[in-house]
C-alpha cells in the first residue's frame, strides 16, 4: 500500500506521539498557527463523547483554519510568541473549554468554537 501523508497528517502525527509520551511533552513549542490548530484539534478530540479517526484529526485544522479571517490569524499568531509555560497554560485551558462547545465531531468545530476559548483563556493566563 502506497500511502502519502499531507503535511498536516504528520504534524498531528508528531503532536500525539510526544502528547503520549512522557509527561514533558507538554513542553513542546507552538510555532506556527497550524501546529496551534492541530493541537486544538488533538484537545477536541480528546472531549468526553468525541471520537476521532486519523482522518478526522489530519481534515480538523484545515477545517477551522478555512473559517478564519485574516484579523483571527493574526490573533492566533500572537501565540507562538508565548513563552512554552505561557502556551501550555492556554492550552491547558481551551483543552477545558472546548468540550461542549461543538456537537457531532471534529468536523464541526466552528472558527467561534476555536476563537472564544482562545481568547478567553488567553486573557486569563
Amino acid at each position: 500500500m502506497n500511502r502519502t501523508f499531507t503535511p498536516t497528517a504528520i504534524l498531528v502525527a508528531t503532536l500525539l506521539g510526544t502528547a503520549c509520551g512522557d509527561p514533558s511533552s507538554a513542553d513542546v513549542r507552538i510555532e506556527t498557527v497550524d501546529m496551534l490548530l492541530a493541537r486544538v484539534c488533538q484537545l477536541a478530540a480528546a472531549c468526553p463523547g468525541v471520537s476521532a479517526t486519523p482522518q478526522d484529526l489530519d481534515d480538523c485544522p484545515l477545517g477551522i483554519r478555512s473559517q478564519l479571517g485574516p484579523s483571527e490569524i493574526a490573533e492566533l499568531e500572537q501565540f507562538v510568541t508565548l513563552s512554552v509555560a505561557e502556551q501550555g497554560t492556554v492550552l491547558e485551558c481551551i483543552g477545558t473549554s472546548i468540550c461542549g462547545r461543538f456537537g457531532g465531531g471534529l468536523g464541526s468545530i466552528s472558527d467561534s468554537d476555536m476563537m472564544e476559548p482562545y481568547r478567553q483563556c488567553l486573557a486569563s493566563a
